[in-house]
């Protein structure tokens, strides 16, 4: 039994620590450095900054509101949010 355990405990701790090494990515970027590089990537990619924490552009083919969000003490990027825009069309 005890090996058993140790066995179990010891295919978990594996891959626990190799999930750990892993990042969220956004559009091929790190979702973990500061947020001026991540601005800066973005921008390169086409995104238009609109203010402090919005830029503008196309995700998955359509417009798009990025909204990134950063912690305030080290200014590291931990969430990205997109806002799909809608066309509307009257007739």
């Amino acid at each position: 039994m005890k090996k058993l355990l140790l066995t179990v405990c010891f295919l978990s701790f594996c891959a626990l620590s190799y999930a750990q090494t892993e990042h969220l990515m956004f559009k091929g970027l790190p979702i973990d450095g500061s947020k001026q590089e991540f601005v800066k990537e973005l921008q390169r990619q086409g995104y238009v900054y609109v203010d402090d924490d919005k830029l503008s552009g196309t995700f998955i083919g359509r417009d798009s509101y990025v909204f990134i969000y950063d912690t305030p003490i080290t200014n590291t990027v931990w969430q990205v949010g997109v806002i799909l825009l809608q066309k509307v069309c009257l007739k």
